[in-house]
């Protein structure tokens, strides 16, 4: 699935010569170069000596760069002067693929403050493998700009999702950029950012998973007891265990997934629509709703007030909580949370980024 706020453009004439040209000189120059970097941060001085021969006609002719201060960044295990190099060296190729640029995208979670990240256009080789041809996700910022690339043909949706199901196989294969990937980073919100009117991402805000997770065995110990009393037709007792898991809907609202086994066979049996519950196929599990005894009324059976106080007794996160979690989430992806807004400034800012912050 394309991801939300990104265009898709299949790169042509200028845009495709320059991210071609851009990849054979990472793969000549600066990937060798990177790699023995690497090794002789653990090796040796004679590795080192090797490795900044390989880094030195990059660094050379670059005048904000002293090769003896490079070496002994790189000594460090800081290889950032390199990739600065390169691309000051070959600016007009990052010019010409957008990767001199970024752009602002915002994510807004029910309850939380904004959290803003800058996005590169990421470039990929076309799933089919022919010709060579190249892709180009284009990040659209909250102003609803991006960068087109020259010549770049623009997919429309139809297009862009069918190319997309090809690349990431909905979610099950993560394709390497042709270049290299520009992790997102975190950064300020703008000013000018307007939830209401500006472009951005929104999101339900997470749930409290300790407490969610004890509501879970109560509502567990709950289906047991329907099964046991037969208010669950088709299920028994002793033959019968259900799976749930809690999500959040696009209102924000909890949602509730509940899969059945057949604890003999272990084949998957189909929830139905019952006296206590409505429900629906939701991929291989089923959403439980509260049933009302009329339509559009507030839950009012046994099963249904049951489910309805289930889900009224998941608590909001608190705003620094909300904060926390969604750094938690940004670091198990390699991404630069951004800085805390000033309203959260008495939090603990102690925890250092953990990641290098730059790589070919």
């Amino acid at each position: 699935m394309l991801p939300n706020h990104f265009k898709m453009y299949e790169l042509k004439g200028k845009s495709l010569d320059a991210a071609f040209d851009l990849h054979v000189k990472m793969r000549r120059e600066l990937l060798p170069a990177f790699v023995a970097l690497q090794n002789a941060h653990k090796g040796g001085t004679l590795d080192m000596i090797k490795a900044i021969m390989l880094a030195t006609p990059i660094l050379l002719g670059q005048k904000a760069v002293s090769i003896t201060a490079a070496a002994k960044a790189f000594k460090n295990g800081d290889f950032a002067l390199l990739v600065d190099a390169f691309k000051a060296k070959h600016k007009d190729l990052y010019d010409a693929t957008g990767q001199n640029q970024t752009f602002v995208q915002v994510t807004q979670a029910d309850g939380a403050y904004p959290r803003a990240y800058a996005h590169t256009p990421q470039i990929y080789f076309h799933p089919e493998g022919i010709d060579q041809r190249m892709l180009m996700l284009a990040p659209v910022d909250y102003k609803e700009r991006s960068f087109v690339p020259p010549d770049g043909i623009l997919f429309t949706d139809e297009q862009a999702e069918i190319v997309a199901k090809g690349m990431w196989l909905n979610g099950w294969a993560d394709p390497t950029p042709v270049i290299h990937r520009v992790d997102p980073r975190g950064v300020q919100t703008p000013v000018d950012f307007n939830p209401a009117t500006s472009l951005c991402k929104k999101e339900p805000a997470p749930f409290d998973a300790a407490k969610a997770k004890r509501l879970l065995w109560i509502f567990n110990n709950f289906m047991t007891h329907m099964t046991k009393t037969k208010d669950l037709k088709g299920f028994s007792e002793h033959d019968t265990s259900f799976k749930y898991e809690l999500k959040a809907g696009a209102n924000g609202a909890p949602v509730l997934l509940v899969e059945a086994f057949n604890n003999k066979t272990g084949v998957a049996l189909p929830v139905p629509d019952n006296a206590c519950f409505h429900v629906r196929p939701h991929g291989n599990a089923y959403e439980v709703l509260p049933r009302a005894s009329k339509p559009q009324h507030k839950a009012d059976t046994a099963g249904g007030l049951a489910l309805q106080n289930f889900i009224d007794e998941l608590p909001p996160l608190q705003v620094e909580a909300l904060w926390q979690k969604a750094n938690e989430n940004d670091i198990q992806s390699f991404i630069q949370p951004p800085p805390l807004p000033l309203a959260l400034l008495h939090m603990d800012q102690r925890a250092p980024w953990p990641f290098p912050k730059s790589s070919p």
